[in-house]
């Protein structure tokens, strides 16, 4: 278990700053340190109890050596900028006062990006909250469906060549595509998009397809329809306790999706209770 007081001690060694914060990521409660400086954003890096001292010392280290990214706070939460900056985003069902709908087993929210969505690396978000909607007088329906138009931008079906930046001969054929955004941040939302997988559908020819939620990050979209989703849903949960961190981790189930109506459902759960 990490030493709050050894990490305050360490990162004081080093003239920084932190004061310890909670919060609810993916519906599990996160412990982390927020940088305290002069600047009015100010980063929170996040700890898990596995992470040793050192490690994550040097990480917040890092984290407030960044630059901070130019953002006009005071035109942050308005109208316009709500509508044209936020987009879609997917998490497991947890009791966050966020703006937020039920999808499937899941939760669909709406983050808003804090530098321009489009056309910036950053990936600083922040969810939206009902305050939001009532400063800016935009309404749930009015900011679910710019965030959907926004998030259309972003979202793409590719290869795993095309995902891991490398060529096709050295990855070979891979039996899955990649669904997710083009800055890799909060991409599971594809699931979410049937516009989206129905122009890859179309694309490829393909009345229907599994998909396998990798991480909060992104899906994988499995053409071959042999499968048995029960193994699949088997194999999600196995790839969850091994490789992704409990954070960004989906319920162990498998999808469906069914081109002739354009919806997603449930096709197995590795969990009995199904979600």
């Amino acid at each position: 278990m990490i030493s709050t007081l050894k990490i305050k001690e360490a990162l004081a060694a080093e003239g920084i700053e932190v004061k310890e914060v909670e919060t609810i990521k993916n519906g599990i409660k996160c412990q982390g340190f927020q940088i305290q400086s002069e600047d009015r954003i100010r980063p929170v890096v996040y700890y898990s109890q596995d992470e040793n001292i050192e490690a994550f010392v040097g990480k917040v280290i890092e984290v407030a050596n960044r630059p901070i990214p130019e953002v006009d706070v005071d035109n942050l939460i308005t109208r316009d900028n709500l509508l044209n900056n936020s987009f879609l985003c997917l998490q497991r069902q947890g009791t966050e006062e966020i703006v937020k709908r039920e999808y499937l087993n899941l939760e669909l929210y709406v983050r808003l990006a804090i530098t321009d969505f489009f056309f910036s690396d950053s990936k600083a978000s922040t969810k939206v909250t009902q305050r939001m909607l009532e400063m800016t007088g935009v309404t749930e329906e009015e900011l679910f469906e710019a965030a959907r138009k926004n998030s259309l931008f972003k979202a793409q079906i590719t290869s795993l060549a095309e995902a891991l930046g490398l060529s096709e001969e050295f990855v070979g054929e891979a039996p899955f595509y990649v669904g997710s955004y083009a800055d890799k941040c909060h991409g599971a939302a594809v699931l979410a998009l049937p516009e989206c997988i129905h122009s890859f559908c179309k694309e490829k020819g393909l009345s229907q397809l599994y998909i396998l939620p990798s991480s909060t990050e992104e899906v994988l979209l499995l053409p071959d329809m042999d499968g048995d989703p029960l193994m699949l849903a088997q194999m999600v949960n196995e790839v969850n306790d091994a490789e992704v961190d409990p954070v960004l981790q989906f319920y162990p189930v498998v999808y469906l999706y069914d081109d002739a109506t354009q919806s997603v459902s449930i096709a197995a759960s590795f969990d009995e209770r199904g979600c």
